[in-house]
C-alpha cells in the first residue's frame, strides 16, 4: 500500500473530491464517492499528477554521515554520492533531475 499527500484540492465536474493536505492510501486505484459521483482513480494517474506527492517512510531512506577534520573538509577532490531509495522509475528520474540542478548551483 502506498500513501500520497494531496498538494492541491482536486475538483472533478465542479465537485471537490480531495482536499489539500489530506492523505490517501492506495494499492492499484483510489475509489471516489462524492455527492452521488462514483469512480476510481488509477495509481498511475496519481503518480503522474502534480496534485499528489508520495509519502516515503523514513525507514526507506538510508543516509550515512562521516565526520572529517576541517583540513580534509576544505580539500578539493573527487567524491561519490550514492542515494538508495525505494520508489518508481519516474520518481527516481525526477529526484535525479532535482539533484543535478541543485548540485550545479553548489559546485
Amino acid at each position: 500500500m502506498r500513501e500520497f499527500l494531496v498538494l492541491e484540492d482536486v475538483v472533478f465536474f465542479g465537485k471537490r473530491i480531495l482536499n489539500k493536505g489530506e492523505t490517501i492510501k492506495i494499492d492499484k486505484e483510489h475509489q471516489v464517492s462524492v455527492e452521488g459521483l462514483e469512480f476510481t482513480i488509477p495509481i498511475n494517474d496519481i503518480i503522474s499528477s502534480s496534485n499528489f506527492q508520495e509519502i516515503i517512510d523514513d525507514k526507506e531512506i538510508d543516509i550515512e554521515i562521516i565526520e572529517v577534520s576541517d583540513e580534509e573538509d576544505l580539500q578539493i577532490k573527487n567524491f561519490r554520492i550514492q542515494l538508495d531509495i525505494q520508489t518508481n522509475r519516474k520518481k527516481a528520474r525526477e529526484i535525479e533531475s532535482i539533484l543535478r540542478k541543485t548540485l550545479k548551483e553548489f559546485i
